[in-house]
Order: C-alpha cells, then sequence, then structure tokens
C-alpha cells in the first residue's frame, strides 16, 4: 500500500469513526480512485464498500446502494467471497431499512450462504438473525422460525441459553407436527 493510498484510507476511517460522513465519503472515493489506477480491484471494491456505509449512515439511501451494488459487482468479477457475502448482507441490510423486503431476503440468504462456505459463522449467524427479522416483519411466521431454527443450528449446544434450547427443542416439535423438514 502507497502511502497515498494509506493516507486516504486513514482519513476515510477517522473520520467515519468521528461521524464526519461527508469527509469519509471524500476520502473513500480518494482511495478508490488510487487503487483503481493501479489496479487493486479488491481494495477498490472495499473503498466503494466504506463509501456506501458512510452514504448510509447520512440516509443517502440512493448512493448507498448504488456504491454498495458497484462494490458487489467489483467483488462478484474477482471471485472475492468475502467481500460478495459482506456486500450483500450490507445491501441486504439497506433495503431492508428501505421496506424492499424481498431483495433484502435474496441478499441476505446468499450473505449466510457464502458467509457458511468461508467458515464465518458469527457472520452467517448476524445474516440469518436479519432475515429472522424481516420474515416477522412480513408476518411470514414460518419462514422466521426455519430461518431462526436455522441459525440455533449454528450455535453449538454448549452454548445455546436456556431459552434457545427451549425454542429448538419445541421447533423439533412444531416441524413435526406440520411436516416441514427443518434445515
Amino acid at each position: 500500500m502507497t502511502e497515498l493510498e494509506r493516507n486516504h484510507l486513514d482519513e476515510g476511517k477517522q473520520a467515519y469513526n468521528e461521524g464526519d460522513y461527508e469527509t469519509a465519503v471524500e476520502a473513500f472515493r480518494q482511495a478508490r480512485e488510487v487503487w483503481r489506477q493501479v489496479g487493486d480491484k479488491y481494495a477498490e471494491a472495499d473503498a466503494l464498500m466504506s463509501e456506501g456505509l458512510a452514504h448510509l449512515r447520512m440516509k443517502r439511501y440512493k448512493e448507498a446502494e448504488a456504491a454498495l451494488r458497484e462494490a458487489l459487482d467489483i467483488f462478484s468479477q474477482i471471485e472475492a467471497p468475502e467481500g460478495q457475502a459482506t456486500a450483500m448482507g450490507n445491501l441486504g441490510t439497506l433495503l431492508y431499512k428501505l421496506g424492499r423486503y424481498d431483495e433484502a431476503v435474496e441478499f441476505l440468504d446468499q450473505a449466510a450462504i457464502l458467509f457458511a462456505e468461508i467458515g464465518e459463522q458469527r457472520r452467517e449467524v448476524e445474516s440469518l438473525q436479519m432475515l429472522s427479522r424481516i420474515f416477522l416483519r412480513k408476518r411470514d411466521w414460518l419462514n422466521a422460525l426455519l430461518v431462526y431454527d436455522r441459525l440455533l443450528q449454528k450455535i453449538p449446544p454448549r452454548e445455546l441459553k436456556p431459552s434457545q434450547k427451549l425454542l429448538r427443542f419445541l421447533n423439533k416439535i412444531f416441524f413435526r407436527i406440520v411436516g416441514v423438514q427443518a434445515g
């Protein structure tokens, strides 16, 4: 990483952490341009994603969505599954905030699958939590239960809280009664 790249990245992160999202957006744009010029596609997409998150903080949803989708496109082109999953998760969260639940479901489900494939269990669980929340919001109770059950299966049994163990047990009974095959 060159000094110029490091300066833009550090400036963007510092501004973001201080809540100065306008400065963060500009710094991430500059970093993105430098990385584009040197041919580092991963870093370019990462800067775009950071820019998108700063736009999200400022409630500039159109700009946030455009930056996150472009980051996802680049991560997909270079076959970077962790970047893809992160961009999908961020897009899913944004679309949820915008009330575009069906689109959000698609992105979050794909993010959870990719996180599982690369062994990022914590982030997989976070994606599943958001996915379950969306199904609850849509009043799609069965899918909310199925996704939450999928989430509970990711937690080692000894780490489950008593309420989670009870829910897991009740889910098994319910799924058997209604004839649904749980994950």
